[in-house]
């Protein structure tokens, strides 16, 4: 009984631990009014397009969060 509820809570820990990591690339954002910013997005290799993004001006600078309303578009590095 013990084995059972270890894997559960192990894999629980796994799961929030991999979504839990962030992984700044370079690149842009468009703003609606048509200027680029230039910075960092947390990237994490989307299949489809995502309901918000993490972009920082510099690595250490603060993070701001994007949602499809609030841009025109963005690139990611690669």
């Amino acid at each position: 009984m013990k084995k059972p509820l270890f894997l559960i809570v192990f894999f629980m820990f796994m799961i929030s631990f991999a979504f839990g990591q962030e992984n700044y690339q370079k690149a842009y954002v468009v703003t609606l009014q048509g200027d680029t910013i230039h910075g960092f997005i947390n990237y994490r290799g989307w299949q489809i397009n995502p309901n918000r993004i993490g972009f920082k001006n510099s690595l250490n600078g603060e993070k701001v969060i994007y949602k499809p309303l609030s841009i025109k578009s963005f690139y990611v590095h690669g």
